[in-house]
Formats: C-alpha cells, sequence, structure tokens
C-alpha cells in the first residue's frame, strides 16, 4: 500500500520502530491540538484572562490569536486522525502542523509561558516522532544488522 509508508516491504527494527511510533505522534499531536483550542478559547472568550507583555519585540492582539490557535487546533485535530489512517498527507501535515504550533506558541510565550512551554513540548516530540517516519528504509551508508547479515548468509549457502 502507498500510505504504509514502506511497512510491508521492510521490517527493519527502524521500520517497526516508527510503525509503533506513529500512533504515539498521533495521540500527542491530538493532545496539543485539544491545549490550542482551550488556549485560543479562553483567549478570545476573555482576553484580559492573559496579561499583556510589557516591551516586547512584537504587540499581539490576544483575540486575533485566540483564533488563530483555534484554528491551528482544529487543523492539529484532523491531521492526527489521518496520521493514525496512516495515510501519506497526515505525516505530512502533522509535520507541518506542530511545526506552526512550535512557532505561534514561541510568539505567545510572553503572554502565558507555562502552558505555552507545555504546547511547545508536546509539539517538539510529534516532530520527533514524525520524522523518524520520513525516511523507513535503511540507510546505505550505515551496516545492516548482523542477525539479518547471518540470516542473509545462510540462505546464500
Amino acid at each position: 500500500m502507498a500510505g504504509d509508508f514502506g511497512y510491508g516491504a521492510n521490517r527493519s527494527g527502524r521500520v517497526a520502530f516508527a510503525h509503533v511510533v506513529s500512533p504515539f505522534a498521533a495521540f500527542l499531536l491530538m493532545i496539543a491540538s485539544l491545549l490550542d483550542i482551550l488556549q485560543g478559547a479562553s483567549a478570545v472568550a476573555d482576553d484580559e484572562l492573559y496579561t499583556q507583555a510589557k516591551q516586547y519585540l512584537y504587540e499581539l492582539d490576544l483575540t486575533a490569536w485566540g483564533w488563530t490557535h483555534i484554528v491551528i487546533g482544529v487543523l492539529g485535530a484532523v491531521v492526527s486522525v489521518g496520521i493514525l489512517r496512516r495515510s501519506g498527507w497526515g505525516l505530512v501535515g502533522g509535520l507541518a502542523v506542530a511545526i506552526v504550533g512550535i512557532l505561534t506558541n514561541f510568539a505567545f510565550l510572553p503572554v502565558y509561558p507555562v502552558w505555552s512551554g507545555f504546547v511547545i513540548a508536546f509539539n517538539l516530540v510529534v516532530v520527533w516522532a514524525l520524522w523518524v517516519q520520513l525516511d523507513p528504509q535503511p540507510r546505505p551508508d550505515l551496516r545492516p544488522h548482523p542477525i539479518a547479515e547471518l540470516k542473509s548468509y545462510q540462505d546464500d549457502r
């Protein structure tokens, strides 16, 4: 299948690890997306809830920023379902949404540092987990696993 990221053809340890990490990344992205939606909803409902950062490089309209977080959160929730279904767009979309989530929460750090820090941490783990799956084929510059080498030697005999 085209959406399996090479799982059927290659049963290396790296591919098996990526196969296990995929649902983990999807659930972490879902959690980070829900946190983004909550963060955005609280900014839209009551922008006085957040303290205004004093003398920061840029000034944010918290209502508009709240809607930005809601949109990113909804996109992340949809993409996490795509990752769970092992679709190609889910992997690429998950990376894109997680990276955009990191950037938007970094910009939100002066307003709400602890919450943004947690969301950034979740998104960093998602980026790592999805990045592992980008190249499931074994790299030619690395030597194969010794057991695989022994098995191929025995098959040749």
